[in-house]
């Protein structure tokens, strides 16, 4: 088994369903002329936890949650900033991504989320 698909079992084991909204679209509402975004949803399950009070430096804040997702899990995609993720119902924006590597191959996104 390829160490992609180590991690992938190991969040499918340990994780919880998310939906990470990938910002793919703005349109213009010409009559208002308000941006309306349009997001693309991917499903997966990811790892989620809080930082402690002794991770909160730079652009980590508290309340903030890291968010771990399988890169295997989203093929193409690649998590930005200001894509957003729901947990439950609640709404999260991506202030950070940072990707995980292994001999060049994405293998793991560690995402910083706040909402």
């Amino acid at each position: 088994m390829s160490i992609p698909d180590r991690v992938k079992a190991l969040i499918n084991i340990a994780g919880e369903t998310v939906t990470l909204r990938e910002l793919t679209a703005l349109n213009i509402d010409t009559g208002t002329m308000t941006n309306n975004p349009v997001y693309t949803p991917h499903v997966v399950k990811a790892s989620i936890r809080d930082f402690r009070d002794s991770e909160l430096t730079g652009l980590v804040q508290k309340g903030d949650r890291e968010l771990r997702v399988a890169a295997i899990d989203l093929g193409a995609y690649v998590p930005k900033q200001n894509d957003k993720v729901l947990i439950g119902s609640k709404q999260f924006n991506v202030k950070s991504v940072n990707i995980l590597t292994v001999k060049n191959e994405a293998t793991l996104y560690e995402l910083v989320i706040r909402g």
